[in-house]
């Protein structure tokens, strides 16, 4: 119950972290609408509800892929190199309340601002959203956490923050730029491809969707798998996660 306590009290601090910081704004929320606004918005008229689903899922994997890096990979690895990371832990006792309070804060900021592109997208579209806004929702309580822990993977490293973050950005941009990729191949590059979390985002958006609206839609259950490992690396991540630098040693 203790460590319960203390993960809300970070939860509360690191919120008010990531929702004063304008910059987070700008990749989480600016960039897709600009990017929608300036893709397809002359399609508006002939997009059927179908594609409209679609192509926010799209956005939707890029959302939750930025705010994992950059909110759980970047911003634990940018507290460790400030020592906030250290200072933090010995004041609780144990990291664990720290990184729960930290995923849980990206979790909040991430729903605030699917909603609002989802509503804007919507309004900007003609397209009813409230089967998407419960899809979100279920999106958020299924796959978003595993992802975030997958990026735990980076907070692990003995690597210096401002060297990572352009990596992973690039990461993010490569991984749902192939997020429409599907193989048949009966090899492993069909496995790699179901790994790819934006992938994972994108097809269990589409079968939760479908569930709602009461249509069919092929499962591909190797996502549902993968969701599963994302947990156990960022256990592993979380276990090997340091408090303080390799310089602070």
């Amino acid at each position: 119950m203790e460590k319960i306590t203390k993960s809300y009290e970070y939860f509360l601090l690191f919120n008010k972290e990531v929702f004063y910081n304008k910059l987070s704004y700008v990749w989480s929320l600016v960039f897709p609408i600009v990017f929608i606004l300036l893709n397809s918005y002359n399609e508006r008229d002939t997009m059927t509800y179908t594609e409209f689903s679609s192509y926010l899922f799209f956005f939707w994997s890029f959302m939750v892929l930025i705010t994992a890096a950059d909110g759980i990979g970047m911003g634990i690895l940018l507290m460790r190199d400030r020592n906030f990371l250290k200072m933090y832990t010995y004041i609780s006792g144990d990291k664990l309340p720290i990184v729960f309070g930290k995923v849980l804060s990206q979790c909040f900021f991430l729903l605030v601002n699917i909603v609002l592109f989802t509503v804007i997208s919507g309004m900007l579209y003609s397209q009813p959203v409230g089967s998407l806004l419960l899809t979100a929702f279920l999106i958020l309580v299924v796959c978003t956490i595993p992802i975030y822990l997958l990026f735990l993977i980076t907070s692990s490293l003995r690597i210096k923050s401002n060297g990572i973050g352009p990596v992973l950005t690039i990461l993010v941009l490569v991984l749902v730029n192939f997020s429409n990729v599907r193989m048949d191949t009966n090899s492993i590059l069909d496995l790699i491809v179901y790994l790819n979390p934006a992938f994972v985002l994108t097809h269990i958006s589409e079968v939760i969707h479908h569930s709602l609206l009461g249509t069919t839609y092929e499962i591909i259950w190797l996502t549902f798998l993968s969701l599963a490992l994302y947990c156990i690396i960022g256990f592993f991540g979380y276990r090997k996660l340091d408090i303080i630098t390799r310089e602070g040693r």
